[in-house]
């Protein structure tokens, strides 16, 4: 006697059920190797050491913006002694910049034009 196209099914359900138990065993245990990560940092330590060094900036990044002051809005006091003081140093620079650009064009255009006799 043959047996019954469902009891037949059935073991073969069993078989995949006890097949697939077996494969997901497999992939947790691999994966949980994978993620160990003395393993990781064996396997490829430029890997490793770009990804701390990419966390390391993140958290350097995040440190820095956080002790930056917030913009200033048109109602609030006066900027800081510091940063005023920032500006009065920005500014003298520029202005030292900008004198030294400007005789060295005038120079340039002495020698340029052949007017020696202008400074």
């Amino acid at each position: 006697m043959a047996e019954k196209a469902s009891l037949q099914t059935e073991r073969e359900l069993v078989a995949l059920r006890r097949s697939l138990d077996l494969d997901l065993s497999t992939l947790t245990r691999n994966a949980k190797a994978d993620l160990d990560p003395r393993r990781w940092i064996k396997r490829s330590p430029v890997a490793a050491a770009g990804t701390i060094g990419s966390v390391g900036a993140l958290i350097l990044g995040t440190l820095a913006r956080r002790g930056r002051p917030k913009k200033q809005r048109r109602g609030e006091n006066a900027p800081a002694v510091r940063d005023r003081l920032t500006d009065v140093a920005l500014t003298a620079a520029g202005g030292v910049v900008t004198t030294i650009a400007a005789r060295a064009a005038r120079r340039f255009a002495a020698r340029l034009f052949g007017d020696e006799g202008r400074p």
